[in-house]
């Protein structure tokens, strides 16, 4: 039997329960027909963290899954510890050479002499 596992998740400053469950037909129904957030961040779907939601998700997957609710009962606060990737945009700096001095830019014929030069 497959396992769906749910985790209390911090997500954009509210408290969720994560589904992590298996690309089958009936969990990809159930989070369609109750309107399940997919989160790219997380790779999960994400329904509000209250009593409702948690007994909705239990009796309409406990007949197909094995629910391990384990990440929803500690006391610990909200997992938020995703790993993210800092992508830093490194633009070639250019060289000070082939900028124009400010002074040509107010003169057109300084700025069509200095154009000509750089080609």
């Amino acid at each position: 039997m497959e396992v769906v596992e749910m985790k209390k998740i911090l997500h954009r400053g509210q408290t969720w329960i994560g589904l992590f469950g298996p690309n089958r037909t009936t969990f990809n129904l159930f989070v369609r027909n109750n309107r399940a957030i997919w989160t790219r961040t997380w790779k999960c779907y994400l329904m509000p963290f209250n009593r409702p939601s948690y007994e909705k998700i239990v009796a309409e997957l406990q007949s197909s899954y094995r629910i391990d609710d384990e990440g929803l009962k500690s006391k610990k606060k909200a997992d938020s510890s995703v790993q993210t990737k800092t992508v830093l945009h490194n633009k070639p700096q250019k060289d000070k050479e082939h900028l124009a001095p400010l002074s040509f830019l107010t003169d057109a014929k300084g700025l069509a002499d200095w154009e000509l030069r750089q080609q």
